[in-house]
């Protein structure tokens, strides 16, 4: 029955007007038990940015179609709407048009409130940011209920608690899957009514690196030695480095530090691109590649000459260097691919030419797995001489700027697991081709 009425609403949406229109009857929303399962068609959209609200929650993620075809199907935990009500969902583009709007109504599953007093001295309210949200605990001897207010960039709730003993300790767990890693997240611990607040804190979301993937004991890429190195760091040496540009060059270059910031998700490029670090290290592996990374944590101080150096310690057979880009125009977006050119260790890799057919391999191969087009408005190829990790490196190195975190739709896209994952999946493709290319693999 879903299905059906989802093709019903594809052939509305193909209507201009149906989409101008958007009305509460453009999705199918079936609440369940602490979930709200949702199924609509959006023809012309790969991702879209879906914004949720009860009385009780709110949140904002951004979703892939199911299908490739446009079609959205899935169920959305609400893990704090206990006490149900009426729940409001948008559908915008990841630029805010919004397509369609939804409501329904949620059913109560709330347990009776806990009997006591609310009010109560709140003391020693600790916090600790895990990576699927925060941890909470506290004393407030006497009171026999409280209210949890919590938020942070992408979702907030509330929620009633009640202490685990009877010495009036509070202690639990709440979970923010749509919250990002090292998001800042306000706790509040307010009476029951929720008109006097006894304390307060904040925690960021901890980041967690990912469980080592396994090696695949043979792949394509097997042979391979492929070194990762995500750009930037949370945190800077604490004084300008100045390096040489590169060998062969006669300048310096000084590490100034600075990194972008995303226009919506306020996140740092650091820790985006470690991120996609991580799965492209995994999709290596499985297919055989044998991975380097420079940094895996965060906060992990490395120049930029450091980088290229544990590419070449590890004799790497290609060194990618992942950083987020910034223009001042907003509507400004796609991937770019920056490589060495007139350094001695790049001049006795390739010569500018074959730099660049590398470079475009690699391109096309991102372009093809994000579903841009190949066009000059969605990428290009520079060789340069500013970047000293690049110059360092004796190996083919490319500085990958995977896209514009001044685009409010690409900076939601970069932060998004999902197009992280198909960044990851082209990036190993353009390792395959230029090691194709190189002759150190047999297509």
């Amino acid at each position: 029955m879903k299905k059906q009425l989802c093709l019903l609403l594809t052939v509305c949406l193909l209507m201009p007007w149906a989409v101008a229109s958007a009305s509460s009857d453009a999705m199918l929303l079936t609440p369940g038990d602490g979930e709200l399962a949702y199924c609509f068609d959006a023809s012309d959209a790969s991702f879209v940015l879906m914004e949720y609200k009860t009385p009780t929650e709110s949140g904002q993620l951004v979703l892939r179609q199911s299908d490739g075809q446009g079609h959205y199907e899935g169920s959305l935990p609400l893990a704090y709407s206990e006490r149900g009500g009426k729940v409001t969902v948008k559908i915008s583009t990841l630029n805010e048009k919004q397509l369609m709007k939804g409501t329904a109504q949620l059913p109560s599953r709330a347990e009776p409130l806990p009997e006591g007093a609310s009010r109560a001295k709140v003391s020693q309210l600790e916090l600790e940011g895990r990576a699927d949200g925060f941890h909470y605990r506290f004393d407030a001897p006497g009171a026999g209920r409280l209210l949890l207010i919590f938020d942070s960039l992408t979702q907030s709730g509330r929620t009633y608690i009640a202490p685990v003993d009877g010495e009036g300790h509070y202690e639990g767990d709440i979970a923010l899957p749509w919250t990002y890693a090292l998001g800042n997240v306000n706790v509040q611990v307010v009476t029951a009514s929720g008109k006097t607040q006894l304390a307060k804190a904040s925690c960021r979301k901890a980041y967690v690196s990912p469980a080592p993937c396994e090696q695949a004991a043979k792949g394509r890429l097997t042979g391979v030695t492929v070194c990762i190195d995500p750009g930037h760091q949370a945190k800077g040496s604490g004084k300008n480095v100045k390096e040489p540009l590169g060998p062969g060059l006669s300048k310096s270059a000084v590490m100034q530090g600075g990194m972008a910031e995303g226009c919506r998700t306020y996140r740092l490029e650091h820790i985006v691109v470690l991120e996609i670090a991580e799965k492209l290290r995994a999709e290596l592996l499985r297919q055989g590649a044998t991975v380097v990374m420079t940094r895996s944590a965060p906060d992990e101080f490395i120049s930029n000459m450091n980088r290229a150096e544990t590419a070449n310690a590890h004799q790497a057979d290609i060194l990618l260097r992942l950083h987020c880009d910034l223009s001042g125009k907003a509507s400004k977006r796609g991937i770019s691919i920056h490589s060495p050119v007139r350094s001695d260790y790049a001049r006795a890799v390739a010569d500018a030419d074959t730099y660049k057919a590398m470079g475009t391999l690699l391109l096309d191969a991102m372009r093809d797995a994000v579903g841009y087009e190949k066009k000059p408005a969605t990428g290009h190829v520079t060789l340069t001489d500013k970047f000293v990790g690049n110059n360092w490196a004796k190996m083919p190195c490319f500085l990958v700027e995977m896209g514009y975190m001044s685009n409010p739709a690409e900076d939601r896209l970069l932060s998004s697991p999902d197009y992280q994952q198909l960044l990851a999946e082209g990036m190993a493709q353009g390792v395959y081709d230029i090691m194709v290319m190189r002759g150190t693999v047999r297509p």
